[in-house]
């Protein structure tokens, strides 16, 4: 992963609150907190998709915090999915 988006996933992990990334470091232990693998992957891919589209970074960075939060929520409040 080029150092560009190493340093975006960091800036979405750090808006998030510590440890909600898979990789994102130590965190709080509360559930829901990290993110899954999958959902991590998902993310990773969706932003590659979004640079292959020349979305502008900023939007890029605001959609995916925007799924990060969504997929935290969904994490807490729906875990079967």
């Amino acid at each position: 992963m080029p150092a560009a988006s190493v340093s975006r996933w960091v800036g979405v992990c750090r808006s998030l609150g510590d440890g909600c990334c898979a990789d994102g470091g130590a965190g709080r232990g509360r559930p829901g907190d990290a993110l899954s693998a999958p959902w991590a992957g998902y993310l990773r891919d969706w932003d590659r998709t979004l640079r292959a589209g020349n979305y502008p970074e900023t939007t890029r960075y605001n959609y995916l915090l925007a799924a990060a939060q969504l997929a935290r929520y969904l994490a807490e409040y729906s875990p079967d999915l």
